[in-house]
């Protein structure tokens, strides 16, 4: 009776090479911050991969000539300039490179402030960064609440 029972298979979403993967996570730190032993200690101590400025670009380089590669390699820029926010240049070049940044909503809060907030903050970015395919221009607070800032869902 009948034939052969038939199997269903999975439908296949995408290669696991082109979909984002946690292990793909790598923050990106500016210039600012690329030096900040607080910052670049609780990264270590959270086994997150970064990338500091320094290694691959001189300082005082534009902005608009480091963020291609940031883009292109799907880092996650950790900053404290507001500029990305306000300069329209900046933002275009944000949008044509699909950065996915977080910034410091205060710069002036230290190191360990800081450090703290971006311990607090590293899960959140994780996901953000995880289902953000364009770009994405977030604020962590001292406190580590993050706050999307554009594209606004």
């Amino acid at each position: 009776m009948g034939g052969r029972r038939r199997k269903f298979k999975k439908l296949f979403d995408g290669s696991p090479a082109t979909q984002w993967q946690p292990e793909d996570f790598v923050i990106y730190l500016d210039e600012n911050l690329c030096n900040c032993a607080p910052l670049l200690a609780v990264l270590r101590e959270l086994n997150v991969r970064h990338e500091r400025h320094l290694r691959h670009f001189r300082p005082g380089l534009d902005d608009d000539v480091w963020l291609p590669a940031v883009g292109s390699k799907k880092w996650v820029l950790l900053t404290t300039d507001k500029g990305f926010r306000y300069n329209q240049l900046e933002k275009r070049a944000f949008r044509r490179y699909k950065v996915r940044a977080f910034e410091f909503s205060r710069n002036n809060i230290g190191g360990e402030m800081m450090a703290a907030a971006l311990r607090k903050a590293i899960p959140i970015m994780k996901r953000l960064a995880e289902k953000t395919s364009g770009c994405l221009l977030a604020s962590i607070t001292k406190d580590g609440n993050v706050t999307v800032k554009w594209p606004r869902s």
